[in-house]
C-alpha cells in the first residue's frame, strides 16, 4: 500500500472539525499522513487539532501568523 497525504485547510471550524477528523480516522485504509493547515483561525480550531495531534502520529499541523487572504 502507497502512503497518501490528506490536506485540509481550515479556518474558524470548531464546529466541524472534530466530525471532519473522525470520519477520516475512522476510514478502512490507514495508511495516509494528515496534513492541517490552519488559516488564523480566530476560534478553537486550532487547539482542537492540537489534541488530535496528540491522539495520532500521523497529522502535521501547520498554523500561519496572519490569515492570508486568497482572492
Amino acid at each position: 500500500m502507497k502512503t497518501i497525504s490528506i490536506c485540509i485547510p481550515v479556518y474558524n471550524e470548531e464546529d466541524k472539525i472534530n466530525k471532519v477528523l473522525q470520519d477520516i480516522f475512522s476510514q478502512d485504509y490507514k495508511k495516509f499522513e494528515l496534513i492541517i493547515s490552519d488559516n488564523a483561525s480566530e476560534d478553537k480550531t486550532y487547539e482542537i487539532c492540537k489534541k488530535w495531534l496528540k491522539k495520532k502520529k500521523n497529522i502535521k499541523l501547520i498554523r500561519q501568523k496572519n490569515k492570508l487572504n486568497i482572492n
